[in-house]
């Protein structure tokens, strides 16, 4: 009997961390399948690994049809749509990535509207919103016209409901690193990064169940790295993607940029 229940564990890793969690918090009995769909972004998320991502997109896909009403499986599925955009964006090439990584986009953003619908004040949704609408603009005036009041208006119910919110503010010092034109917008977005930095290392201070969001830290730190780099300040900039590595060993940013740099990990 022992034995069989061994193996299920080996089987089932996600029961088996969410146990481990719902023991130290006090809970007596896994949420469902929601907690092991979260473990399966994890884990693609870490190995910035596409398949798995899409993986468990469907998987939460399916949870998030099951639940309408519910805004959290509808979350994770926007947030993991999101990262397996991006995975898709730096990885493949070709018009069938391409296709790829527009289908995660629409898939992301109907579920991040589900959730602002059910639950308006969430500032992570408004967040991702606020940077999946600017992706679309570019340096196009035309689609600035078109997407640009969406932008502002996520933005502002992002900082309004979650200005406290690291993964909140790490969107908005990217946003604010894609836009800059100069030093001084470099600057701009340095600031906000570690503010965003500053709150995830307070966050990492508090317990945390199976479902709870933890994703962004490492990519906060890579994107330092990437101001550093543009303010010609190769030192800062190399312990910022040694720092992203320590949270996220796979991180692609953070790898790429120390290869350009010069350095070793």
């Amino acid at each position: 009997m022992r034995t069989r229940v061994r193996q299920g564990m080996r089987r089932y890793p996600a029961i088996l961390a969410w146990l481990m969690v719902a023991a130290a918090s006090g809970q007596e009995r896994p949420p469902g399948g929601l907690s092991e769909a979260v473990a399966m972004f994890a884990r693609a998320y870490a190995a910035w690994d596409a398949s798995g991502l899409a993986t468990a997109c469907a998987a939460l896909e399916e949870l998030a049809r099951g639940q309408p009403t519910n805004a959290e499986p509808a979350y994770w599925l926007g947030v993991t749509a999101f990262h397996h955009m991006l995975c898709l964006q730096q990885g493949g090439t070709g018009s069938q990535a391409g296709a790829a990584a527009d289908t995660a986009w629409a898939r992301a953003v109907e579920a991040l509207n589900t959730v602002v619908r059910l639950a308006p004040n969430h500032a992570e949704a408004h967040a991702l919103l606020a940077t999946l609408h600017g992706m679309k603009i570019g340096s196009s005036r035309w689609r600035a016209l078109r997407w640009g009041p969406l932008v502002q208006r996520h933005q502002k119910a992002a900082l309004k409901h979650g200005a406290d919110n690291p993964r909140v503010q790490y969107l908005r010092g990217v946003a604010l690193f894609k836009t800059a034109r100069d030093a001084a917008g470099l600057e701009a977005a340095r600031k906000v990064l570690l503010l965003a930095r500053e709150l995830f290392e307070r966050e990492a201070e508090r317990p945390a169940a199976a479902t709870t969001p933890r994703w962004g830290r490492g990519d906060c730190l890579a994107f330092l790295g990437l101001v550093e780099e543009r303010l010609q300040r190769p030192e800062e900039a190399a312990r910022w993607f040694r720092e992203a590595l320590r949270w996220h060993p796979g991180h692609r940013l953070a790898r790429e940029g120390l290869s350009r740099l010069g350095r070793k990990d």
